[in-house]
């Protein structure tokens, strides 16, 4: 512990680090910024908050969804101070807890998600330690299953470009693997109306390789997810937000007639009389988005 850190000091820290396990979400909110303003001002703190988040998370290692959202939330507040550049022993400190928390609840996908992110962009990439590159090489470069983890590797290649691995730089969505990663955009049906950010990623990747000759985002739709569509409930909606998001991708309206399948127009058919709010302003953003590719090929005649 630093010398020059006073007793009072001390004591705020271990509250704030503490006080991100709180159940209530404003209050976990007000510790993250007091933590993360803290470090921003007075680095010499950083030693102790590390200590700090030891004592109160790893030491118990605590299997409560409120503790593991403090730890979480205590290393996010550390790599958002913008201080790890140098120090390669922390950084795989961090991964590793961060790792740990997405294994146990993979519901903290997206958050650990984007702190791991955030730790690499601080780096720059490649100036990350080898060790944290060989922590994510090993949980990333196999096959994939979960959403969060399909995330993170596509947000690592699109984000860092050449400052990667070659084993990340070289992935590629490839037709032989559309079913599988259709199956792993469906897995987010459960967070609907909630839009998990695995699906946009997916889509921003295929886009990438779309071209007039090679219909990729046509082909994806129609291989992978229209199979998948459902009349009713959560599957549906999803179903209608993935439209939506490759629709707005699509550059002709050869692409957009294969999207147009008889059984997305029966599945949207489906939806009238429904009641349900949340239904009826999914299938709106939809309807909308195809009424306006409609009105551009008018005007385009």
């Amino acid at each position: 512990v630093k010398d020059d850190l006073s007793g009072d000091i001390q004591y705020i820290i271990v509250r704030l680090v503490r006080g991100l396990a709180s159940d209530r979400e404003h209050a976990r909110h007000g510790f993250y910024t007091t933590l993360h303003m803290m470090l921003q001002l007075f680095p010499q703190t950083q030693s102790f908050v590390v200590k700090s988040i030891q004592k109160s998370y790893e030491a118990t290692a605590t299997a409560e969804i409120d503790g593991m959202v403090g730890e979480a939330l205590a290393w996010g507040a550390i790599i958002r101070s913008g201080r790890l550049k140098e120090d390669s022993e922390l950084q795989d400190t961090i991964a590793n807890r961060l790792l740990s928390v997405r294994d146990k609840k993979s519901y903290l996908g997206v958050i650990t998600t984007k702190f791991l992110i955030n730790m690499i962009e601080t780096c720059n990439g490649i100036g990350t330690s080898e060790k944290v590159w060989g922590k994510l090489e090993k949980q990333l470069n196999t096959e994939i299953k979960e959403p969060s983890d399909l995330w993170l590797k596509l947000l690592l290649a699109r984000k860092q470009g050449q400052s990667i691995p070659k084993w990340l730089s070289e992935y590629k969505i490839t037709p032989d693997l559309y079913s599988d990663i259709g199956e792993i955009m469906m897995q987010t049906a459960c967070e609907v109306p909630k839009v998990h950010p695995v699906l946009n990623e997916v889509v921003i990747h295929l886009a990438s390789q779309n071209t007039k000759e090679n219909a990729v985002l046509a082909s994806f739709w129609t291989s992978a997810i229209c199979p998948r569509l459902k009349n009713y409930g959560s599957e549906q909606q999803l179903g209608f937000i993935i439209a939506k998001l490759i629709l707005k991708e699509m550059k002709t309206q050869e692409e957009v007639e294969k999207l147009m399948s008889p059984r997305l127009i029966k599945s949207l058919m489906s939806t009238v009389g429904k009641k349900d709010p949340e239904s009826q302003a999914v299938t709106q953003t939809l309807t909308d988005s195809i009424l306006e590719i409609i009105k551009e090929n008018k005007e385009k005649r």
